[in-house]
């Protein structure tokens, strides 16, 4: 039998499949961003640490304004009343939407990275694509664990739609960090155990953030 959380992050990609409207905003975001970036910095000599740069806060933006949406739609069609009624655990509900999230998020990222390398030039080998890997998995997970818990209780304010980001982007600092000096190093040609600390920070937020979020979530959601 599928666990729940399985089909709740099923339905929400369906939903995003059918309609698209959060992807193609979030794409034409990002590529808005990355193009006023490479057109302000393609002078500069250190072309990886403007490329990295602009990955994460292209991320960063698109992320913190998706994140944002991730209960507000719900709640404007008045069908997280109906969620909240499945006989389902509340942590089903969570781990759904954050499998969901992280999805669409990674997608995403791959979308950017791709832009950015055609932008900028820069050789991306297969080894360094495999070592970017677990960076953006690691970091996407953890900005869509924050998000989910911070996009649940923003959904109950009266501002959500603005409310979302101002109080996700300081939350996801650290995971933005790490990732930005990691994808200059791993763009630098450095293996990925060059990388070991920060990939030990975005898993220690990962940890973190899961379990607060998986906690407290009940009480988020909750009118």
């Amino acid at each position: 039998m599928t666990p729940a959380w399985v089909r709740l992050a099923l339905k929400d990609l369906r939903l995003e499949w059918r309609s698209r409207e959060l992807m193609n905003t979030l794409l034409v975001l990002s590529l808005a961003l990355i193009t006023v970036g490479e057109l302000s910095f393609h002078d500069l000599d250190e072309s990886t640490i403007v490329a990295a740069g602009l990955l994460w806060l292209s991320f960063a933006f698109t992320s913190s304004l998706g994140l944002a949406r991730s209960f507000t739609a719900e709640h404007d069609r008045g069908t997280l009343e109906t969620l909240l009624l499945l006989p389902v655990p509340r942590g089903a509900l969570f781990f759904g939407k954050v499998a969901a999230t992280s999805l669409l998020l990674l997608l995403l990222q791959a979308m950017n990275l791709a832009l950015i390398v055609l932008l900028f030039g820069i050789p991306l080998s297969l080894a360094t694509a495999l070592a970017l890997a677990p960076v953006l998995l690691l970091a996407t997970l953890g900005v869509a664990s924050a998000g989910v818990l911070l996009g649940a209780v923003a959904a109950q304010t009266k501002g959500r739609e603005v409310m979302g980001p101002v109080l996700l982007f300081p939350v996801l600092l650290p995971a933005l960090i790490a990732g930005v000096h990691a994808t200059i190093e791993i763009l630098n040609g450095a293996p990925l155990h060059h990388v070991g600390t920060q990939l030990a920070l975005l898993f220690g937020y990962d940890l973190a953030f899961l379990a607060v979020a998986w906690l407290l979530f009940e009480y988020a959601v909750e009118p």
